[in-house]
């Protein structure tokens, strides 16, 4: 494994703190995952599956994104991580606000033309 892939990881668990503004140990308390366990995975050492699924869960976040930078699936080109990022959002919404955030969308692709 490359050294940035190595240092993606905490990179980003860092971005998700300060654009939250939360403390590690808040983190680490709401994903269920020690102190201990949560100041490795910063200083460096790449969390395994069940952590990251925590660590999505509690950022609310796609888990396959999450996967994706910790390296434990492979990563996607950028816009097909934005890709990944929206359409998780999309899944989350009722039947009724999908075809509102499609009508949007269309507007906003219309706009750009």
């Amino acid at each position: 494994m490359k050294q940035e892939e190595v240092g993606r990881f905490p990179k980003w668990l860092q971005e998700q703190l300060d654009a939250r503004n939360i403390t590690p140990h808040k983190l680490a308390k709401r994903a269920g995952i020690s102190h201990s366990v949560f100041s490795r995975i910063r200083e460096g050492k790449l969390p395994n599956w069940k952590t990251c699924l925590k660590i999505a869960t509690a950022l609310d976040v796609d888990p396959v994104y999450v996967l994706r930078i910790a390296s434990l699936l492979p990563v996607l080109p950028a816009p097909d991580a934005d890709f990944e990022q929206l359409r998780f959002q999309y899944y989350r919404l009722s039947p009724l606000l999908r075809r509102d955030a499609i009508r949007i969308l269309r507007a906003i692709g219309e706009d750009d033309e």
